[in-house]
């Protein structure tokens, strides 16, 4: 491996609560270069990743993060095998980028096709929130003219026999929710039901928001979820991206961009999650 790409993967690698700006810059220049390395550096967590978290490696936020950047289709495949790893380790490996940016990141390097995103969706061993990242990802493939709505809206609806998940799970508020970034007319009958059958969660989203969108309008609403995806997918700049995360501490964007993902959403998914890792905590206390 040549000098440089090796100190730079080592510089990622190294967690020390600084955002590691210039070796990202590097890595950005030296894109042909570097992506076969980032691309193995993730086979090898892979290979073990109970190993790579015990050593405290840190470099795959940055590679999943360059990877997603750069759009590269020969990532997916490696991509979507980790997020399809268990909650546990898959959650210690990359937190809130679980739900903040796996669904951008597996629509980017997927190179249009949307197979193993929906074998992602339908995994019930695989974690709830990684489904659900997959199932976002289908949405930008929507809006960005890749597959038709109806094809996603026919997948999505197909997801509330009760079979999909454990009881309690928030997978089918998670569809549910990706069904109203797509506008939901076709699927009100399905949604209606889901919140009959107690499938959906209404402390995840609740039935007036799906009104809400109808009276909004199916061009607004898919111009809203494409202005998200080209938020996410159409950065200049990754460092205005990444740098301000709450783990580099170097405080929020001076510009950020007008269109947010639904705010109350994220909250109710954070807390469920907060919730899971509190009572995963309690298991583990009770056991020693």
């Amino acid at each position: 491996m040549d000098e440089r790409i090796q100190r730079i993967l080592d510089e990622l690698d190294h967690y020390d609560g600084t955002y590691k700006r210039e070796a990202m810059e590097e890595a950005v220049a030296l894109r042909n270069e570097i992506t076969p390395y980032l691309i193995a550096h993730l086979e090898e967590l892979l290979a073990d990743p109970v190993r790579y978290f015990e050593e405290g490696h840190y470099a795959n936020m940055y590679v999943f993060t360059l990877l997603g950047y750069f759009r590269e289709a020969g990532a997916h495949e490696v991509i979507m095998k980790i997020a399809a790893l268990p909650e546990g380790i898959l959650d210690d490996l990359f937190n809130d980028m679980i739900t903040e940016d796996f669904s951008w990141i597996m629509y980017a390097t997927s190179g249009g096709s949307v197979e193993l995103l929906k074998e992602l969706v339908l995994d019930r061993g695989a974690y709830v929130y990684s489904r659900g990242a997959a199932a976002h990802a289908i949405v930008y493939a929507v809006v960005d003219g890749a597959i038709t709505r109806e094809a996603a809206i026919g997948f999505f609806t197909s997801l509330f026999t009760g079979n999909e998940a454990e009881e309690d799970s928030d997978f089918w508020s998670s569809i549910a929710s990706n069904i109203s970034d797509l506008y939901p007319e076709e699927a009100m009958d399905t949604i209606r039901k889901g919140f009959e059958n107690r499938l959906i969660d209404k402390s995840y989203i609740d039935y007036e928001w799906f009104e809400g969108m109808l009276h909004q309008g199916k061009e607004q609403v898919l111009e809203r979820t494409r202005q998200e995806m080209r938020a996410k997918l159409d950065r200049e700049d990754i460092h205005s991206y990444m740098s301000w995360w709450a783990s580099f501490n170097e405080g929020p964007p001076s510009e950020i961009p007008e269109y947010r993902a639904d705010d109350s959403r994220k909250k109710a998914v954070k807390i469920k999650k907060k919730k899971r890792k509190i009572a995963k905590a309690s298991r583990k206390k009770n056991r020693r």
